[in-house]
């Protein structure tokens, strides 16, 4: 049925394989979007789709050991290409590479071959060479490396490093980590792995300690040996802190000698007893299985990766930010009235946040959060259709890790900082059980039945039992 030449039956848009897969899997990068009439004459509009792996990583669908399944880059043409380079216009060469006219598909390859020029099909789509750059920070003995912490009267030393291919990185000289914006290396404190809160970190609300790691020469000591310290307060910590490092190099994929490209890495974490009476650290537990998420979720290789690369296959370190306390009025705009769902905050609780983001279209209210940067960025998650099952807990946990006496075990979720956003005492919150069950059951009813059953959607700590 999806053969060339053919479209739907009213809008006339093409549900030709080749167009129809790559359009549907581009829909948010599309310059005009996607829409088509399929069966029982119903409209689907794909235009706000946002894969969830490289898109230019196109082997990452063209595999298989198929005869053919190199075809993406020896065999250029106008179907595959305008399908996700839709703003391209072949007739009159409108948005081609100087204004070139290409009224069929026998010139393509000379511009556009395999390989070979800055044009070159493989050059343009990074995903491969952006995997492979990725595979040389992955492995045992390369990446993030926290080689010791230890603590002196209420001062934490952190000595790491970073490995690529074996080669320990001067992180004040290589290219890969002096790219300014390109690049980033963050080290984390926070605690307690009971359930973080973080405070006394100075850093609102109920976020953790953050060092940049790599302020050589001023914050960082240079050890001289391919590792680096850096030193921080703990004093107002207690219990197990976890100590993190999250970031990203950059890379010159494209050999245009800029480096621009953020490579994904795996971040990593270690514990560490800060009021240094316990023999072993207590870990935060495990709720899902990573490797879950990287069924879906992946970049360069390196598994699920987000806030521009920075936060890569290690949910360990996720929830060092995404805890109970954590909301996102640091990124919002200050008036509401600016905000989509005009909130001044919501909460970016791990266990509120993932559930509402894959419940979206499903949701009575949906889900929007301000993310990463200073103002933040507006995600509006609110069409969100997850492509599995969602009755089904063990599609991303672990089993016997999703009760509601697991949840109950946790603390409660915020929804309102209060007048002192340092202060939780005076915080706003959802009760433990009803934080994660309203995150997908949000309707009159459900919440309703919540509370009747002892729940609180406004309440402050000390009032929820």
């Amino acid at each position: 049925c999806h053969n060339p030449g053919t479209t739907d039956a009213n809008s006339g848009n093409s549900v030709d394989m080749t167009v129809m897969v790559h359009k549907i899997h581009a829909g948010s990068q599309l310059a005009n979007g996607y829409k088509i009439w399929g069966f029982r004459n119903t409209l689907h509009d794909y235009s706000d789709v946002n894969f969830t792996r490289d898109l230019d990583d196109c082997v990452g669908c063209h595999e298989g050991g198929g005869a053919d399944e190199g075809n993406w880059a020896t065999q250029a043409n106008r179907a595959a290409c305008g399908s996700c380079h839709d703003d391209v216009n072949f007739d009159t060469g409108e948005n081609h590479a100087n204004g070139v006219v290409a009224p069929g598909n026998e010139f393509c390859t000379q511009c556009h071959p395999a390989a070979g020029g800055p044009a070159a099909v493989t050059v343009v789509h990074k995903g491969a060479d952006r995997k492979a750059e990725a595979a040389l920070y992955a492995g045992a003995g390369n990446g993030f490396i926290i080689e010791d912490v230890s603590l002196d009267s209420g001062d934490l030393s952190i000595d790491y490093s970073v490995v690529r291919d074996g080669v320990v990185m001067d992180l004040a000289i290589d290219d890969e980590w002096t790219a300014g914006s390109a690049s980033r290396l963050a080290i984390l404190v926070g605690w307690d792995t009971a359930d973080y809160v973080n405070e006394g970190s100075g850093a609102t609300p109920a976020l953790p300690i953050s060092l940049n790691g790599l302020d050589v020469g001023n914050t960082v000591t240079d050890n001289m040996d391919g590792t680096y310290t850096v030193v921080t307060d703990v004093s107002e910590a207690f219990g197990t802190a976890t100590v993190a490092m999250e970031g990203h190099p950059a890379a010159d994929l494209d050999g245009d000698t800029v480096v621009t490209d953020r490579i994904a890495v795996v971040n990593t974490f270690v514990h560490v007893d800060v009021e240094g009476n316990r023999s072993t650290p207590i870990a935060r537990n495990d709720v899902i299985n990573i490797g879950k998420c990287n069924a879906c979720h992946d970049a360069a290789g390196q598994g699920i990766s987000l806030h521009g690369n920075n936060r890569t296959g290690e949910m360990q370190v996720c929830v060092v930010c995404h805890n109970a306390d954590a909301t996102d009025i640091n990124r919002r705009p200050a008036d509401p009235a600016d905000t989509a769902d005009g909130k001044t905050e919501e909460s970016i609780d791990m266990k509120r946040l993932i559930h509402q983001i894959h419940s979206g279209s499903e949701l009575e209210d949906g889900i929007v959060v301000w993310g990463f940067g200073f103002p933040g960025t507006e995600h509006d998650f609110s069409d969100v259709n997850f492509i599995g099952n969602r009755k089904n807990c063990e599609t991303c946990h672990d089993a016997g890790t999703y009760s509601t006496e697991a949840a109950r075990a946790r603390l409660a979720s915020t929804i309102d900082t209060g007048a002192e956003v340092d202060d939780p005492s005076d915080d706003l919150n959802i009760s433990q059980t009803a934080a994660v069950c309203s995150s997908c059951h949000d309707d009159g009813v459900a919440k309703n039945h919540m509370i009747l059953n002892g729940a609180s959607f406004i309440a402050q700590d000390a009032d929820i039992q």
